[in-house]
């Protein structure tokens, strides 16, 4: 629910090969599964991949990324440790310093949030957020600190921001 009012989306799909990821999903679901409707591939605009090698760890999941940017225009976006991970075909990619992707995410709710492009009466029906939530978000997390501490140019997470933002 967090993830649909901050990025508009209900799915999240996870890199597998990891044991903590598996645990992480069994607690979750109950078992170890990525919890994605897959027919909302096809219909979104913007497909933001964190530290997946997406084409070797879920092929059939990348064949239906390809095709839903050959016929529907989707966007994709992709956060990876600098220098790792094959190209995806992506539009626009950010190579953060290893470690630092989480952080990088962090920066861009807070980007989302302080620019008003979180869906907050989805965010009070669904959530329960502290009543300070925005302001404890808030320190450290400015885009100018986040890209210091990610590696990447402010521009880079400037238009991350950007692309989340456009979508929906």
């Amino acid at each position: 629910k967090l993830m649909k009012g901050f990025v508009g989306s209900a799915n999240i799909a996870v890199a597998g090969g990891d044991d903590g990821v598996a645990r992480a999903l069994v607690a979750a679901y109950g078992e170890d599964v990525v919890p994605v409707a897959r027919e909302d591939i096809d219909r979104a605009d913007l497909i933001l991949l964190v530290d997946a090698d997406t084409a070797q760890q879920h092929p059939v999941l990348y064949g239906r990324v390809e095709r839903a940017q050959e016929r529907g225009g989707a966007k994709v976006a992709a956060i990876m440790a600098e220098g790792t991970g094959r190209y995806l075909g992506e539009d626009f990619r950010v190579g953060a310093r290893p470690g630092t992707q989480a952080r990088l995410l962090i920066g861009l709710l807070h980007a989302l949030w302080e620019s008003g492009h979180v869906d907050h009466a989805f965010m009070d029906a669904h959530v329960v957020l502290p009543p300070d939530f925005g302001a404890a978000l808030a320190p450290g997390n400015d885009i100018w600190t986040v890209a210091r501490d990610c590696g990447v140019e402010p521009t880079a997470v400037r238009r991350l921001v950007e692309m989340v933002a456009a979508s929906r």
